[in-house]
Parts: C-alpha cells; sequence; structure tokens
C-alpha cells in the first residue's frame, strides 16, 4: 500500500552505486539521476498519481524530486559521491496525491534506473552499466473504501414495501477515490 502525505512515505526501490576505479584516488560523482517507468508500469502520467519523491542515502538525507509524467529527476551539483572502490546504497520514497485522477485500484507503479540516465562530471572513476528495475510486486495501489457513494439513481426517501428501484454505487476511500 503506497500512502498520502510526507509523513507516510513509503521506500518503494532502492539502488546501489560502485565506484570501479580501485586504486585511482578518485570518487565517482553523480550530479543527476532519473527514474523512470519501468516495463510494468500501469500508471502513464506519475504525476497524476505522485506528489512527491525523495532520495535518500549516505550523501543525501531528503533530496527531493522533480516528478514529470513518465519519471522523477533528482539534481543538484555533486549529488552523490561514491569514495573510491566502494558502493553506497540509496532509497527513493514516495507518497501519493490525494486525487488519483484516472488512478484505479492495484494499480502498478514500476521503477527502472537506466544508467544512461546518470550525470556524471568528466572527473571522477565511472561505474558499470546497465537498468535495475523496482520489480512490481510491492508497487500497487490500494484505495481502501471508506464509504459506498450514489452515482446513478439515488434511491427514493420513502419506499414501499415490494416496490423495486434501481440504483448505482462505487466504493470510494476519504478522498473521494473510486
Amino acid at each position: 500500500m503506497l500512502f498520502r502525505s510526507d509523513p507516510e512515505k513509503v521506500m518503494i526501490f532502492d539502488v546501489k552505486f560502485s565506484d570501479l576505479g580501485t586504486s585511482d584516488g578518485l570518487p565517482t560523482v553523480i550530479d543527476a539521476i532519473n527514474f523512470t517507468q519501468g516495463n510494468s508500469n500501469a500508471v502513464s502520467d506519475w504525476t497524476a498519481a505522485i506528489a512527491g519523491a525523495t532520495l535518500i542515502g549516505p550523501d543525501q538525507t531528503g533530496l527531493v524530486g522533480t516528478i514529470a509524467p513518465s519519471s522523477i529527476n533528482f539534481s543538484g551539483g555533486g549529488t552523490i559521491s561514491v569514495a573510491d572502490g566502494t558502493d553506497e546504497t540509496y532509497q527513493l520514497w514516495i507518497y501519493l496525491s490525494t486525487n488519483l485522477r484516472g488512478i484505479n485500484d492495484n494499480d502498478i507503479l514500476e521503477f527502472q534506473s537506466d544508467y544512461t540516465n546518470i550525470t556524471t562530471p568528466c572527473t571522477g572513476s565511472s561505474f558499470g552499466s546497465g537498468v535495475v528495475e523496482s520489480g512490481d510486486a510491492n508497487n500497487a495501489i490500494q484505495i481502501v473504501a471508506t464509504e459506498m457513494r450514489f452515482v446513478v439513481n439515488e434511491p427514493p426517501s420513502t419506499v414501499s414495501v415490494g416496490e423495486n428501484f434501481i440504483v448505482t454505487t462505487k466504493a470510494t476511500d476519504v478522498n473521494g477515490n473510486i
């Protein structure tokens, strides 16, 4: 279940950066990292679902990301610095919008980090290549119904015994999401 406010944010993805330049004495410095939609992602516009994102790790205690329809970008000079020959793990945390426009219960948010979406300065060690995905098993949006709402034909205020009438209801959460 993914939550809807900063205090309730959830860690959904972690990625490990390794400095492969052992003995060159230079750290790997990352100026920007861009997380994009994974292969199983079912939410086409992340701005409709994700209200905030934070990157947390040894160099960052809460770098705020910029959310775009199909990506989340974290940037700033020297955002991450991995010491020579070491590894560092960073976690992507998100929280959801209160109005989930066009989002359905159990829609999947899947994130990926493609090493080509990482910006580094000219100096420093390099790191490997590839793409890692968050997987879709734990990133399903759950809308927990708290009430039933009439959407068609609200029932009459008085009904005779044996009288038939037709109504349509939908379950909604506290924010009105269906």
